[in-house]
């Protein structure tokens, strides 16, 4: 048998969940394998495991484990999908993977490339009828359904997080640096349309525009004005072009 042979045949009996009986050598591996990639969704999904607990955390991160090898050479990047992983498993408990996306967030959040501070020059000066905006680093969003926000805060508190609550409308939730600090926001369904568009590359007066035609009856002008302080004020903000 060639070396490159013996490898993947030892590859193979370590990745296998149910291999044949192994030896000795094998089962260290085949043990601290797992153990080490455990220890990595653990640290990366604290508040899930806090919120599962031991035993359905590990049942949960062995399935994802076993069906999602690590890629990379670093184990950062080991855990991409967890939350698409139990959004599998609990079908209808959609607080569950609502929390993972948020650990993963802000875990890459606080990674991000660095972006340059909102120039304050650019800001008096620009042509709102055209402006665009960028967002800072590490952006993210997803639709929103739950209180997952809340119980996600609870948890890093060490409080008694709230029971589960289904959303009464439509939110999103969103994930950015300001600054060193990876920090999120959940937004109600307009807000978060607004900030869809932005990335999209939508201008300011788009979403303006866009605001007064589905609500003809707000002041939209002053709302998004207070979008935008807000916005800025949070860091969200990084550009306009």
């Amino acid at each position: 048998m060639t070396l490159a042979a013996t490898q993947a045949r030892f590859f193979k009996r370590i990745l296998d969940d149910a291999p044949s009986p192994l030896t000795a050598g094998e089962a260290v591996y085949h043990f601290a394998y797992r153990s080490r990639l455990m220890e990595a969704l653990r640290d990366t999904y604290g508040r899930v495991w806090s919120w599962l607990g031991d035993e359905a955390f590990d049942a949960a991160g062995l399935a994802h484990i076993t069906t999602h090898p690590p890629t990379s050479w670093t184990l950062d990047a080991f855990g991409q999908g967890f939350d698409e992983t139990l959004a599998a498993l609990y079908p209808d408990d959609a607080e569950v993977p609502e929390l993972a996306w948020l650990d993963w967030a802000l875990r890459q959040a606080f990674s991000a490339a660095d972006t340059p501070a909102l120039d304050q020059n650019a800001l008096a000066q620009a042509d709102w009828s055209v402006a665009r905006l960028s967002l800072a680093s590490g952006f993210r969003h997803t639709p929103l359904f739950t209180n997952a926000a809340s119980i996600w805060q609870a948890l890093s508190r060490d409080e008694a997080p709230p029971p589960v609550q289904t959303l009464s409308g439509a939110a999103g939730l969103t994930v950015w640096r300001h600054g060193l600090e990876p920090v999120f926001r959940t937004l109600e369904a307009d807000e978060y349309a607004a900030i869809v568009a932005l990335q999209g590359g939508a201008s300011f007066a788009g979403i303006c525009a866009d605001l007064e035609r589905r609500h003809p009856e707000m002041e939209t002008t002053l709302t998004a004005s207070q979008w935008l302080g807000q916005w800025i004020s949070g860091g969200l903000i990084c550009g306009i072009y």
